[in-house]
């Protein structure tokens, strides 16, 4: 059976399956087994690339933690072996697999080897100031063709509600910080009252923020911590990013 004609039958499968599943919650889910269990006894098993593809995830996971691109790549991967059973399609994806996790492209930025680790955080010291300086170019021209928008400062990290926060340029809001993944997301809303809004972080006593290693690209320009200002409404979004100015002993 070729790739195409293989295609045609496992969408008229699962098309059988779906229809099947509207009269009984556990008919789509024991289609997709029995169909799986059929590909396991078939010539270059599905089984076998499955396994394939799961070391490489895992891999990947180990050396680069890019969760993002592991989740693409693994998407891919599973379509293909699922719907080809065609052995060069199936090594050809595992390449695709392989080329897009294990590997990474890290010119012209260097800088990004060292945070390429979607969870490796910046703690604050003591002592310790971080300032975000961010210039709000063009929004009152954005403003005019948009219409208002809702703005926030949104932070990622851990123990943010730990972070006391200085604003100028801007009315700033308080916020709770909220689970996202094994860290927090803080979004914080602000009506900028000027054309440039600076923030300031200290750590609050007895508190040990830290802030997520993203980091944002904007451009050719490399952002590393994980707090920006978004402005958004029902028709543009608009992302400001800046670099942390960081101070130890209180100066500002």
């Amino acid at each position: 059976m070729d790739g195409l004609t293989r295609f045609r039958w496992v969408r008229k499968v699962v098309g059988g399956v779906c229809e099947a599943s509207s009269v009984h919650p556990l008919g789509r889910l024991a289609g997709l087994a029995a169909f799986v269990w059929r590909q396991s006894f078939a010539p270059y098993t599905t089984s076998l690339f499955l396994v394939a593809g799961l070391a490489v995830g895992g891999l990947a996971f180990l050396v680069t933690r890019n969760l993002l691109n592991i989740a693409y790549g693994m998407m891919v991967y599973v379509a293909v072996v699922a719907l080809v059973s065609s052995r060069s399609w199936r090594l050809a994806a595992l390449a695709f697999l392989v080329a897009t996790t294990l590997f990474s492209v890290n010119r012209p930025m260097q800088e990004m080897r060292h945070i390429n680790n979607l969870l490796e955080m910046a703690p604050f010291a003591p002592d310790e100031a971080r300032a975000f300086t961010f210039d709000l170019i063009d929004f009152a021209r954005r403003q005019e063709q948009c219409g208002s928008f809702e703005g926030a400062v949104l932070i990622q990290g851990k123990d943010l509600a730990g972070l006391a926060i200085e604003v100028e340029g801007g009315e700033l809001s308080d916020a709770t910080p909220r689970g996202f993944y094994s860290y927090q997301r803080l979004l914080l809303p602000i009506r900028p009252t000027a054309g440039t809004v600076r923030l300031r972080f200290t750590a609050k006593k007895g508190h040990h923020p830290q802030l997520l290693l993203g980091a944002e690209i904007s451009g050719n320009e490399l952002y590393p911590q994980a707090v920006y200002l978004s402005f958004t409404n029902r028709h543009c979004r608009i992302i400001y990013h800046a670099k942390p100015e960081i101070s130890r002993g209180g100066s500002r």
